[in-house]
């Protein structure tokens, strides 16, 4: 059985998820695109250097590290793979896609889809509070760490993709 453990932001993080069994280890606190977790905490670590410094953490044990959020543009892609990142998470540059989660939506003659963090409130209340170590949290004293919005709908994947 393959794991892959995460998320962490720090190579003292990777190293124990390693020691823990992890077969890969996915790294990014806060880098999303709508997460809010650095702004809302206070803390966190530019992703490239959580990825880097993970990466070095693992060196030897053949184990992958995983960029998990900062990726805006194809080279932010190449960036992380720079890093040492084995693999790379894109959710924002697909949000919006067909294949994407949710409803089309029509607002002022334009096609939009909504896109949220999974530490945003509708999130959260859907059974994602427990990454956020608020699952013991009655609704409405959630606090959120990600924001829910409409993105332009942008058709099949497989048209976008390069």
């Amino acid at each position: 059985l393959q794991i892959i453990g995460g998320n962490v932001a720090t190579a003292a993080g990777a190293r124990a998820l390693a020691e823990a069994g992890c077969s890969a280890v996915k790294v990014g606190i806060g880098p999303g695109s709508i997460c809010t977790t650095r702004i809302v905490t206070g803390v966190g670590v530019p992703q490239i250097t959580a990825v880097a410094d993970a990466v070095e953490a693992l060196e030897g044990t053949g184990i992958p590290v995983i960029a998990d959020g900062g990726i805006r543009f194809s080279g932010d892609i190449a960036k992380a793979i720079a890093a040492g990142a084995s693999a790379v998470m894109v959710g924002s540059m697909l949000a919006g896609t067909e294949e994407s989660p949710g409803e089309i939506e029509l607002y002022q003659g334009r096609s939009y889809k909504s896109y949220r963090g999974m530490g945003s409130l509708g999130a959260m209340s859907k059974g994602s509070s427990d990454r956020y170590f608020q699952s013991d949290n009655a609704a409405d004293k959630l606090v959120p760490e990600g924001i829910e919005g409409r993105v332009a709908y942008k058709g099949r994947l497989k048209e976008i993709i390069h």
